[in-house]
């Protein structure tokens, strides 16, 4: 499985996830309000897709979770995402 992370001048960059690390979460309604499903993974460093990321991270970025052509998940980068060395 992979990440599809598409920008807002339409390039793409993809990279693996640590599998063990997804966390999809469905939420359709929290106290009768309509709420977002989210999702959660860990990624290798990558410097090229970080440089990308932080600098369009104030615009909506979309990132799908591919099983090869099966779409898992869509969604978009929150602004507090967050980088780490490890």
């Amino acid at each position: 499985m992979n990440l599809l992370f598409t920008f807002s001048d339409n390039t793409t960059l993809s990279s693996e996830f640590l599998t063990d690390s997804a966390k999809i979460t469905e939420c359709f309604y929290n106290e009768l309000k309509s709420a977002d499903n989210s999702a959660s993974v860990r990624i290798p460093f990558n410097e090229n897709l970080c440089d990308k990321i932080k600098a369009e991270i104030s615009k909506n970025i979309k990132v799908q979770i591919k099983d090869g052509t099966n779409n898992i998940f869509t969604g978009y980068a929150r602004k507090t995402l967050s980088f780490s060395k490890t």
